[in-house]
């Protein structure tokens, strides 16, 4: 944890003066609070879909296209990850249930496992 100052918003008096110690973005706080460990992988899933895989103290720069990023920092401890997003995987499903192609994200697997072969087709949002 580090010294990142103090709230100091007046329209929620209660939070006024908080001291601020820690800043994470939402994949690194999901790693974190599931203690992924060196080699563990972690899928977060919300308007995107980000997969995160904790390489351990050193980056590690990757050979396909994937992001190298801090995943956490505690005390001296810092650790790595590798980072691939799907940025718009579950804005997608949203837009398939809102135009009338499902009415549930429940029926996608049912939907997509229906076809032996898709023929070279595929959505890609």
């Amino acid at each position: 944890s580090s010294d990142f100052g103090k709230i100091s918003c007046d329209r929620v008096s209660q939070m006024k003066g908080i001291q601020i110690s820690g800043v994470l973005g939402d994949q690194q706080a999901a790693c974190l609070g599931h203690v992924l460990r060196e080699g563990q992988v972690k899928n977060t899933y919300g308007t995107g879909c980000f997969l995160l895989q904790n390489t351990g103290s050193k980056p590690v720069q990757s050979k396909n296209g994937l992001l190298t990023t801090m995943c956490y920092k505690i005390g001296d401890n810092t650790q790595y990850a590798l980072e691939g997003a799907v940025e718009i995987a579950g804005a997608a499903i949203q837009w398939a249930k809102q135009v009338g192609f499902i009415q549930s994200p429940k029926e996608l697997e049912p939907l997509a496992s229906s076809v032996e072969d898709c023929g070279d087709v595929y959505f890609v949002p």
